[in-house]
């Protein structure tokens, strides 16, 4: 019997984009027998993979390399595998057989081997297209090539049931070929507007979803469009800045000297999680580091600064947020006893964080009943005023809120902003070359914080040396 042989070919009929389906064929001898005019000719399988290409990306009928460094290897990978089942199953088949299949039997076993992944026409639906993804994303590991992290499969789904939704409540189906921009609009506001009804059913305040979680839902589905687009979907609109603006949500909340006066004091070694968030609570708001900055703090050795009679504690630590390739911005900042306590507790080197931190501390305040009504400006989504709403405190708590502690409680008791503002948002640019060598006026800046606190006469239960 003959030898398989394969190529890919677009069909002739185009999209606006000037793009076509991309088919997989396997010529492998089949001769197919027509009565009518008594004479045979070859057939081969004819698949479609499901991809819509130019034809520019097609060279000697495989795939260009610059297509798959452009979009990645995801189609690759997927026809690749392809061409491994059709090869092994007309093998199988023969060898069980001795003979060659019609190309539709062929096919029947290839879908059977991909789980049905072979496809005469693939579906315009964005639900589905979405079900697709997380099913592939199934098979992948993290060193997998189009790997997808838990968080951005859970955040599909959501999408997914979101748009489910819309379709149940408008009686419409979103389709590739008919979600343009007025229909993306059209389907915030229909996903918004079911968050209501499903409040007016709950007996709940009638407020819909906040901007700040519409643009996150806005963002999803921008993600979902652009990954389409990467598998040959054509999306109807240009996706660039569609994305909704984030409103920032104010609130005066932060840990006064009381509230880690009492985290400083709980005992929560019984719970890793609330531990780890008493460290960081405890050592952010005494060093205004950012969560970014306190990632890698367990790498980092505490120091003495200054002579004898008047020196202090101190680390010398990086500022990701400012630095910038070739131009890395550090700063010494004083430590507090109750941060040096942390360090000794641990083994002389500070703990290390998770990046989910934030939810553990609203664990630990909520455990710890530091739970006071606070006021938080919410602007909702279609509103143009913000509402005003108190909630329990330890809700509105989180990472960043321990930087506002650091500048709020400091600044009560009586450092100047400028002398705090060295350590909350630390300057040193390129030009002034000799700086980048010269820490001396780095710790000449936590000198003046240390000597403030030894000096002033309002003294502090959290901020003392």
């Amino acid at each position: 019997m003959r030898q398989p042989s394969h190529n890919y070919h677009i069909e002739s009929r185009k999209d606006k984009n000037g793009k076509g389906v991309l088919y997989f064929n396997l010529n492998y001898g089949y001769k197919d027998y027509n009565p009518k005019v008594n004479s045979t000719r070859y057939k081969s399988l004819k698949i479609s993979t499901g991809y819509r290409l130019s034809n520019s990306d097609l060279v000697d009928g495989t795939i260009s390399r610059t297509y798959i460094s452009k979009y990645g290897r995801d189609i690759k990978n997927h026809i690749d595998k392809v061409e491994e089942v059709s090869y092994e199953a007309l093998k199988e088949y023969r060898k069980e057989y001795e003979s060659n299949p019609t190309p539709k039997e062929l096919k029947e076993i290839i879908s059977k081997e991909l789980n049905g992944d072979v496809k005469e026409v693939r579906s315009e639906s964005i639900v589905d297209f979405i079900d697709y993804v997380i099913e592939q994303n199934k098979n992948r590991t993290p060193t997998t090539d189009g790997y997808l992290k838990p968080r951005t499969i859970k955040d599909y789904r959501n999408i997914k049931t979101k748009l489910g939704q819309y379709e149940m409540n408008t009686k419409k189906q979103l389709l590739f070929t008919n979600y343009n921009l007025s229909a993306f609009e059209e389907s915030l506001m229909v996903i918004n507007n079911i968050a209501k009804e499903n409040q007016i059913k709950n007996d709940e305040p009638i407020t819909g979803y906040t901007c700040n979680y519409m643009s996150k839902i806005s963002k999803d589905i921008i993600s979902i469009l652009n990954k389409a687009d990467d598998y040959g979907f054509t999306v109807m609109f240009n996706t660039r800045g569609k994305k909704l603006k984030e409103t920032r949500a104010k609130s005066s909340a932060y840990f006064t000297e009381d509230d880690l006066e009492k985290i400083i004091n709980a005992n929560v070694e019984h719970s890793s999680t609330l531990q780890s968030a008493k460290d960081y609570i405890i050592i952010s708001s005494l060093t205004a580091l950012r969560l970014e900055d306190m990632l890698n703090l367990n790498t980092i050795k505490v120091q003495h600064y200054g002579n004898d009679d008047n020196g202090f504690k101190g680390i010398n630590t990086l500022i990701s947020k400012v630095s910038k390739p070739f131009e890395s911005v550090r700063v010494v900042i004083p430590v507090f006893k109750p941060v040096f306590d942390v360090y000794v507790k641990n083994g002389h080197q500070f703990p290390k964080f998770p990046k989910n931190v934030s939810q553990y501390i609203k664990r630990l305040c909520e455990f710890l009943e530091i739970n006071e009504p606070t006021e938080e400006s919410i602007l909702y989504y279609g509103d143009v005023k913000s509402t005003r709403v108190d909630k329990p405190k330890f809700q509105l708590m989180s990472a960043h809120k321990c930087r506002n502690s650091f500048v709020t409680n400091l600044k009560h008791l009586g450092l100047p902003r400028v002398i705090s503002e060295g350590i909350t948002h630390p300057k040193k640019g390129l030009q002034d070359m000799y700086s980048r060598y010269d820490n001396s006026d780095l710790e000449a800046n936590a000198q003046l914080i240390y000597n403030q606190r030894i000096e002033s006469k309002k003294k502090s239960k959290v901020y003392y040396f």
